[in-house]
């Protein structure tokens, strides 16, 4: 058989495929001919001839082997197929491969398995991403939550955000404000960062005529506070002050756990000297922390002190657009929180389904479910989040 011919087979075996689940859907409608009522069509009995033809000839090795999937070019959760996983294809042994992308990659081992191995049986090659060649892992969850703590404490009066656009300065500060890897998140799979857009070119884009400085201030994992001046310095000179806060792309997801939720580095210390300096010098200037981060943040002082909050995750090779829509007023933030803030990683475990023990938390009680140095409620529930109008 040639490799030209795979293709054959695998319309062959899908309609074996439907005959055991569908196979009502494949009978005509008495009276529209041959075959008849409840009957499968003749190309569907031959697939199935020729599975089961198949089936009799495998060995149980060749069996197994159909139901093997070989990582391929990285995220091996098993062991990796020695030298590319030709000669396992040869054999038998791998029926499919995840991972695996490429034109010219995946015809060369389509064509060893269908004209090089026993049984002629072509390959399939699954990739973890839904919509297409070089998309991120779909996040239907990752529309931007927001919460603006002045418009509840001011009934919606001069809130924080939206930004105005006639700005003439905006300080952008943070690790993360021009990194385009983290925007695409943890799950890029073959996604590149030279398409995403970071916040700081979004930013640059909805308001040309805005002066927009930058600067790190601090790395995103390492206690260093160094660019801590500068920082100041900018949050002092601008109209307006972004903290772009979080974790990196690589901080979470699988095989990336950590033991604190709280900022890591010197985020939080980089957080309180900026938002002092900015007050320093006006009382009144719009000071807002942007999030991107995969997981729930532990972020007590900033949600009793920074007058607003946004919560964007990762969100793709638009997230720099995405997020300055929602600042400037363009979308309104509808998002709400898929999962429950905590305030400190001592409250972990601590989400909406979580039971309740027999001891509810009571004020007036001592021997109660609740802590001694903070509120047993999260910092913000699941749920939770505002718009522009409410």
């Amino acid at each position: 058989m040639t490799f030209e011919s795979w293709t054959a087979i695998v319309k062959i075996r899908c309609c074996g495929l439907v005959l055991l689940t569908l196979t009502s859907s494949c009978a005509r409608a008495p009276g529209t001919g041959s075959p008849g009522a409840g009957q499968p069509s003749s190309a569907a009995v031959r697939g199935a001839r020729l599975a089961d033809s198949l089936l009799e000839r495998m060995t149980l090795a060749e069996k197994l082997g159909q139901l093997t999937m070989a990582p391929a070019q990285w995220g091996q959760t098993g062991p990796q197929a020695a030298g590319g996983g030709e000669d396992l294809v040869r054999e038998g042994r791998i029926g499919s491969f995840l991972g695996f992308w490429g034109a010219a990659a995946t015809r060369r081992m389509q064509r060893i398995a269908v004209e090089d191995s026993q049984l002629h049986i072509p390959l399939l090659f699954a990739y973890d991403v839904i919509h297409g060649w070089r998309t991120i892992f779909p996040v239907p969850l990752a529309e931007a939550a927001s919460f603006d703590t002045a418009a509840v404490e001011g009934a919606g009066a001069a809130p924080t955000l939206p930004l105005r656009k006639d700005l003439r300065s905006i300080a952008m500060i943070g690790p993360l404000a021009d990194d385009a890897r983290s925007a695409l998140g943890s799950w890029a799979a073959a996604g590149k960062p030279e398409d995403a857009i970071t916040l700081l070119e979004g930013i640059r884009q909805a308001v040309p005529g805005t002066r927009v400085l930058h600067t790190r201030g601090t790395p995103v994992d390492t206690v260093d506070t160094r660019g801590f001046g500068e920082a100041e310095r900018m949050a002092r000179e601008a109209d307006a002050v972004l903290l772009v806060l979080g974790e990196r792309e690589d901080m979470s997801a699988e095989a990336a756990s950590r033991a604190s939720v709280e900022l890591p580095g010197s985020q939080d210390a980089l957080a309180r000297a900026v938002t002092r300096a900015a007050r320093a010098s006006d009382p009144a200037k719009p000071v807002v922390v942007v999030l991107m981060n995969g997981r729930p943040l532990a972020i007590p002082w900033i949600a009793d002190s920074v007058p607003a909050t946004v919560e964007t995750w990762f969100l793709g090779v638009e997230h720099g657009h995405a997020v300055a829509d929602v600042l400037f007023g363009d979308h309104n933030p509808a998002g709400r929180l898929p999962v429950s803030m905590p305030r400190v990683t001592g409250q972990v475990p601590i989400y909406y389904g979580r039971k309740p023990t027999g001891r509810p938390p009571v004020a007036t009680e001592k021997y109660t479910s609740k802590y001694l140095d903070v509120p047993w409620t999260p910092q913000w529930p699941f749920g939770h989040g505002l718009s522009y109008t409410t």
